[in-house]
């Protein structure tokens, strides 16, 4: 009778920890889920980030050219007109 219960609590021992085993890994891959979710934003952010820095290098770069500075204004614009 003695045999049975220590069976029986060892049975139980042993599935408690099986399912602590199993949640401990759920969990895991909660966190390992925020993670990635968090690195696919920061590596959005990053894009637009060196979009806005190309954009923003380009208008320097034509502000300094000396092409852009010969240019006219558009609105000392002049039509030809023909007779």
């Amino acid at each position: 009778m003695t045999s049975v219960f220590v069976v029986i609590g060892l049975v139980f021992v042993m599935s408690v920890l099986y399912l602590q085993t199993g949640t401990r890994a759920t969990s895991y891959d909660y966190a390992l889920n925020d993670i990635e979710n968090e690195i696919e934003d920061l590596q959005s952010k990053r894009d637009d980030l060196a979009v806005e820095k190309a954009r923003l290098q380009s208008i320097a770069q034509s502000e300094k050219s000396t092409v852009a500075a010969r240019m006219a204004n558009a609105n000392d614009a002049e039509y030809a007109v023909s007779e």
